[in-house]
This record gives C-alpha cells, structure tokens and sequence, in this order.
C-alpha cells in the first residue's frame, strides 16, 4: 500500500490496482519504451514496457513495476521522480 502511494504522486503517471506482485501504471508524458531505456542505462532498474500487449486504440502508453523490498521500491520511485517530473 506505501508504494502504491508513493507511486501514485509521481505526476504524469496513473497506477492501476492490483492484487499480484506487481502493478500496472499508465505513463503519460514519455513513451514507455523510452522510459524503460532510461530506467535501466542510468539506474539498473528494469520495468516490463506492456504497449504492444495492451493494444490501446488511443495509443497509451503501459509499464509494469514489480512490487519488490522497501529499498528496492524506494529507489524506483526516486528515479520515475527523476525521469518524469517530480
């Protein structure tokens, strides 16, 4: 629940509810591809860009996060922060 919160500050992103290990979260003001690129070349973080499985006709852009440890979960935030407005 704290991550999700946590998550669901970050402008420019909507977090979906979930009840498995990860979330599904809507990104709006970079490609999802871009943002996994960014994720993973400066901060080692790899996020699963689900664009081309959600098939969305108004071509919105999906991410999934897995839910990890507090450390883990924080350092994600911190660099979603980064990357996309704070």
């Amino acid at each position: 629940i704290r991550f999700k919160k946590a998550l669901d500050k970050i402008p420019n992103i909507k977090v979906f509810d979930s009840q498995a290990n990860y979330f599904m979260a809507e990104v709006n003001s970079i490609a999802a591809s871009e943002l996994v690129e960014k994720l993973l070349t400066k901060y080692n973080i790899f996020i699963k860009d689900l664009t081309s499985k959600i098939n969305s006709p108004d071509k919105k852009q999906y991410i999934r996060i897995a839910i990890r440890n507090t450390e883990d979960n924080n350092l994600l935030v911190n660099a979603l922060k980064d990357i996309i407005g704070d």
